[in-house]
């Protein structure tokens, strides 16, 4: 049984089997090692159920079968902040609190769980619209993240505004623009474009269904955004030299991190294209790795370098958790799952900030970036290096443009002197 591979004594197994989550905590056991936890996490894990046992015993509450998420979220808010566990210190409150959360997704995947709180009330228009997005409008699955993300705060408006999501017909013109108006000063550059791109989906969405009687899209204010109006923050050769070698490769978080940032570095690619990247990309024999499209951009396919495959191959044999997951890059700590986006950018902007380099919305892009400058400043044209980025257009590539000094010097006028 699992319990007797974490626990060493017969006797602790027993006190815990005879506690009345003992059926549970055995399974419990079980799903965190198939999912790669070290033991002494999973005996903490299953210690602190024992304080879940002991608030229900208090109660006077039999074992309920299944458990009910409002009395796992009552224990959460009621029995951790009280003195009864004053004396464990506030670390161990947050890890008891991890371990009960932990212990709320096995009885969620297991079916264990009944989940009493109720959804938000814009719950079902918001599935209904991301099923359309995927479906009628072909969207990626990051694309309808985005949407989700940046429609929520427009559907929750509607709801403090006595407008429920479900009676849509109610919907203005000026219900839309006091809303994005209104979002938009508290905001940064950017967020209130994707906000508007969003509700303006929406109103599609809701016309084709015909929750509306009009398309109410042109309502929807616009924030004009000038294409060419900044110049790309790139890194240069000594700073990501300097990145890479300031990393610490005798850890597995070190071994990692210098082939995310040797990739980002050799290639250009996205971090998107880097977390996404799968064993079967890594083409051995015939020393290739691709990179999937993105942004109807191509895919990206390249030689496999030298320092690259050794950076690679150290991270697999000696770092790479088990996993039945196909993507490379996975999380060093369990449950072992493929790595973020957003998590793959925080590590390339840390691993910058850790050497000096403070660079405004530094991530994975600047690297990308780095290379474009490189490559312009080598003699390479624009087609080149669209074909090296993936770019399907030669105009998303034009913006590295304004980075050739050496171009641009040639079409420079003298500054006129004036007359005296």
């Amino acid at each position: 049984m699992a319990l007797e591979r974490v626990w060493k004594r017969a006797t602790w197994v027993d006190r815990i089997r005879d506690r009345p989550f003992g059926k549970i905590v055995d399974g419990f056991c079980q799903w965190l090692l198939d999912r790669g936890y070290a033991r002494a996490t999973i005996r903490a894990h299953t210690q602190a159920v024992r304080h879940l046992d002991n608030y229900i015993a208090q109660r006077g509450d039999a074992a309920p079968e299944p458990l009910s998420s409002d009395l796992i979220e009552a224990f959460l808010k009621d029995r951790l902040p009280k003195r009864s566990l004053h004396r464990l210190g506030g670390k161990a409150r947050d890890s008891t609190g991890r371990s009960i959360r932990c212990l709320s997704k096995y009885l969620r995947a297991t079916g264990l769980l009944h989940v009493t709180s109720p959804s938000p009330p814009y719950q079902g228009i918001l599935d209904e619209y991301l099923i359309w997005m995927r479906d009628y409008c072909h969207c990626a699955e990051r694309t309808t993240e985005l949407r989700s993300r940046y429609l929520i705060p427009f559907l929750k408006h509607l709801g403090s505004a006595g407008i429920a999501p479900a009676k849509l017909a109610r919907l203005s013109p000026y219900t839309l623009e006091h809303f994005i108006l209104d979002y938009a000063r508290n905001a940064g550059d950017s967020t209130p474009a994707h906000v508007a791109t969003a509700m303006r989906t929406f109103c599609h969405f809701c016309w084709n269904r015909r929750y509306i009687s009009r398309d109410l899209a042109f309502a929807v204010p616009s924030f004009r955004r000038y294409r060419l109006s900044s110049i790309p923050n790139g890194i240069t050769d000594e700073q990501a030299h300097k990145a890479l070698r300031e990393i610490d490769r005798r850890t597995v978080t070190g071994r990692r991190d210098y082939a995310i940032i040797l990739l980002l570095y050799t290639y250009g690619v996205r971090g998107e294209q880097v977390s996404g990247l799968r064993l079967g990309d890594i083409r051995w024999a015939a020393s290739q790795i691709q990179f999937a499209a993105l942004k109807h951009g191509k895919a990206v396919l390249q030689p496999l370098t030298d320092e690259v495959g050794t950076g690679l191959l150290a991270y697999l044999q000696d770092g790479r958790p088990p996993s039945p997951h196909q993507e490379v890059f996975l999380t060093v700590c369990a449950p072992y799952s493929p790595l973020a986006r957003r998590s793959l950018s925080r590590i390339a902007r840390e691993r910058l900030q850790n050497v000096g380099i403070h660079i405004s919305r530094s991530g994975a892009r600047v690297f990308r970036h780095g290379l474009a400058t490189r490559m312009l400043a080598a003699g390479y044209r624009l087609k080149e290096i669209a074909d090296m980025l993936g770019h399907r257009s030669i105009q998303t590539t034009a913006i590295y443009a304004k980075v050739d000094f050496r171009a641009l010097e040639q079409v420079t006028l003298e500054w006129p002197e004036g007359e005296e």
